[in-house]
């Protein structure tokens, strides 16, 4: 299989190995390396969080609510 769509850039990797899943969404090895660096003060992370909320928004990971006891 080829053609992954980047869930941050968009862009279609020519193969999965150049990258990784996350949750059945795929991120490119490029966006991979640019979050590991990432600073919340630079000017992309709040594109990047946006995107990445995706994984969530569509329902595969369900966050869960932590109690203290």
């Amino acid at each position: 299989m080829t053609g992954a769509k980047c869930l941050v850039c968009n862009s279609t990797s020519p193969d999965y190995g150049a990258g990784l899943f996350i949750q059945g969404n795929f991120l490119c090895d490029c966006c991979e390396e640019m979050i590991i660096s990432l600073k919340a003060e630079d000017i992309y992370y709040p594109f990047v969080k946006n995107s990445l909320k995706k994984i969530w928004q569509a329902g595969s990971i369900r966050p869960e609510k932590r109690y203290l006891s």
